[in-house]
């Protein structure tokens, strides 16, 4: 009797004991589950918002053409908008003044609203999360600039070229260049950091802080997404060429 007591113990602790493990599995399982479930709907996220700034970069470029084809100069062209500023950018040097004096005074040659037709958006509004901009004030905002930067393996080196550029967060950063076939495990390195006044009708000679210097796997893109690096200030920025000198 004592002995098929001892027996029905025995089986009950292994029994327990088989259980505690199986338990352990399914736990370690269900969060390993989770945490793919979190990084896919966050790169899911980041694809979505990479399809959007590229979609509204592709319509500011489009508009920007269309003035060109109606007559309207390269130093006419006015990218005055409700999100500009008279202050400096908040993370680098340069300012966001974009009323073009150049510019013909009836508004054919504006880029957005009320006379053009683009409406402009905050980089936050297309979801960007305010991490990316490192707290500096304004850096949601849109830039365009032919002074500092310069596009490389785009149109004549020695020109700076107008682009289209602002703020993103690294994974954002990351599915854009995938979307446009940039192959780069992270996103490539400036030359220097960003900065540039903002457009006013004038193009700057000479090559500047190159976006995508030789070597870099965005030479030759006319579209992409860098990182920007100083000491104190180091940021992911999405760009576009509007104009290629």
């Amino acid at each position: 009797m004592m002995t098929s007591l001892s027996s029905q113990r025995g089986s009950a602790i292994v029994y327990v004991f088989i259980g505690v493990i199986l338990f352990a599995a399914l736990a370690l399982t269900f969060s390993r589950g989770m945490q793919g479930t979190t990084g896919d709907a966050s790169r899911k996220t980041a694809k979505v918002r990479s399809s959007q700034i590229l979609e509204y970069a592709d319509k500011i470029n489009m508009a920007t053409q269309k003035l060109l084809l109606k007559g309207c100069s390269e130093t006419e062209l006015n990218f005055e908008h409700t999100y500009s500023d008279n202050g400096l950018i908040a993370w680098a040097q340069g300012t966001r003044l974009y009323n073009n004096p150049l510019a013909p005074v009836d508004g054919r040659c504006d880029i957005f609203e009320p006379n053009g037709k683009m409406k402009p958006v905050l980089f936050s509004q297309l979801g960007i999360p305010a991490s990316a901009f490192g707290g500096y004030a304004l850096s949601d905002r849109l830039h365009f600039t032919s002074y500092i930067m310069s596009v490389q393996g785009v149109g004549d080196d020695t020109y700076i070229d107008l682009t289209f550029q602002s703020m993103v967060d690294v994974d954002t950063c990351n599915e854009i260049n995938k979307a446009l076939g940039i192959e780069a495990a992270s996103p490539p390195q400036s030359e220097l950091p960003y900065g540039g006044n903002g457009y006013t009708g004038t193009f700057t000679a000479g090559a500047g802080r190159q976006i995508n210097p030789v070597g870099s796997p965005l030479h030759g893109k006319d579209t992409g997404c860098y990182y920007s690096y100083e000491a104190t200030k180091q940021a992911y920025f999405f760009y576009k060429t509007l104009i290629a000198k």
